[in-house]
């Protein structure tokens, strides 16, 4: 960006052309669940166990609607009419609103888990 000024000859601090200043490049793995891993686990018997049963019920809604977690710790049976899951997010202040097929997939586990912060007991 800076260098793009520049060329417009817009004064800029050109101490960004040093070798102090560089773009940082890190390699990481991609890790995801894709829909068959989703699928596994939502059929997976976890009654033997409730915390995970419960952990479960909380993973996947999230992964269906794509919420994050500060919007879907909050989501209750208001947010939820004609089909659609709406909400204000927190973070950004924007609305979403999400489809019913995903509604779908939330509706298969039990209600809507409610859970105490960053917590699963």
């Amino acid at each position: 960006m800076l260098r793009e000024a520049k060329i417009n000859r817009i004064k800029v601090c050109e101490a960004f052309e040093s070798n102090y200043f560089f773009k940082p490049h890190e390699e990481s793995d991609n890790i995801y669940l894709n829909a068959a891993d989703l699928k596994a686990l939502e059929e997976f018997d976890l009654s033997g166990n409730t915390r995970l049963e419960r952990a479960c019920d909380l993973f996947l809604p999230g992964n269906y609607t794509g919420l994050r977690f500060s919007d879907y710790s909050r989501l209750t049976s208001e947010h939820i009419q004609d089909n659609l899951i709406t909400i204000q997010q927190t973070k950004t202040g924007g609305r979403v609103v999400i489809p019913e097929k995903q509604l779908l997939k939330l509706r298969k586990r039990a209600a809507l888990p409610s859970c105490r912060k960053h917590q699963i007991r």
